[in-house]
């Protein structure tokens, strides 16, 4: 049986390999995010639109 011994030293390289790779993954996750956000939006804007169009077409039957 082989047992493998981790890397003990972190060079400044290495270091900067793991940084520059986190930085992508936040960087990734912050454009699908934003996506996400914009999305969402728009769906309450629609949603906000309808309402008030109902509300407003509520209204005009009524006194019509």
């Amino acid at each position: 049986m082989s047992v493998t011994t981790p890397r003990e030293a972190w060079t400044d390289p290495r270091i900067d390999d793991l940084s520059e790779k986190v930085d992508t993954g936040f960087e990734k996750a912050d454009k699908k995010m934003e996506a996400g956000f914009d999305r969402l939006d728009k769906k309450f804007d629609r949603l906000i639109f309808t309402l008030l169009a109902t509300v407003a077409g509520a209204i005009l039957t009524h006194y019509l």
